[in-house]
């Protein structure tokens, strides 16, 4: 069982992590855009990182992340 405070550390990294992924997959769409998989994994990027932020009841911020996922 996790405490709260290591309970919010790893959603902290895993955000921070999620952060970076859709950086460098957003300059791999843009660069590559012939390549379906890079837009793929960034939308998979941004839904989880939604995912994780409607668990931390960050509501609006998730809404967006989601929609990004869906325009692409």
């Amino acid at each position: 069982l996790q405490s709260p405070d290591s309970s919010a550390a790893a959603a902290g990294e895993a955000h921070t992590a999620y952060d970076r992924a859709i950086r460098i997959l957003g300059e791999l769409s843009e660069r590559y855009p012939e390549q379906p998989d890079y837009r793929h994994e960034l939308a998979v990027a941004y839904n989880n990182a939604g995912n994780l932020l409607s668990e931390t009841e960050k509501f609006d911020e998730a809404r967006t992340l989601h929609d990004n996922a869906r325009t692409l």
